[in-house]
């Protein structure tokens, strides 16, 4: 009886050391991307009862033939980070989406670029494109939100 245990507790023993080296994306879903694709997300840490607002800087648009995804500034952002003006953009220089994502997140050019955004927000009226309340948790989700890259 011993031995028959013994071998079950290695056998099990096995199995988990087997999938403990396959690599993780094995178990993941696979997720297929087309022109309407839609996903969330998730702020949180936040302060409960504050409300959060979604704007939409960068339009995502999937190209089925090519299999391909380009990346352009939202027409109602292309101003703020395309012109070399200090009234629209506070770093005074002009960014494309490519330069813009290559900035390190504690660049001072990002910092710079990402503080004037809530007064270009303001001083243009942009509506946005979702608005959430924090929860008590004190996490918001946007649902449903088409492809691209946002500013909460």
């Amino acid at each position: 009886m011993k031995t028959k245990a013994k071998k079950l507790v290695t056998l099990i023993l096995t199995a988990l050391l087997v999938l403990s080296i396959l690599p993780m994306n094995v178990f993941a879903a696979q997720r297929n991307v087309v022109a309407d694709s839609k996903a969330s997300i998730t702020i949180e840490n936040a302060v409960e009862n504050d409300v959060l607002a979604a704007y939409k800087v960068v339009d995502i648009t999937y190209n089925a033939a090519k299999n391909t995804l380009s990346h352009e500034w939202n027409s109602l952002f292309d101003d703020y980070f395309s012109q070399t003006n200090s009234i629209t953009n506070s770093a005074n220089r002009a960014y494309t989406v490519d330069e813009f994502a290559a900035l390190t997140k504690d660049s001072a050019e990002l910092k710079t670029l990402l503080a004037g955004l809530p007064n270009y927000i303001a001083n243009r009226t942009i509506t946005p494109v979702d608005t959430q309340t924090v929860a008590a948790n004190g996490t918001a989700t946007f649902a449903n939100l088409a492809m691209g890259e946002y500013f909460i």
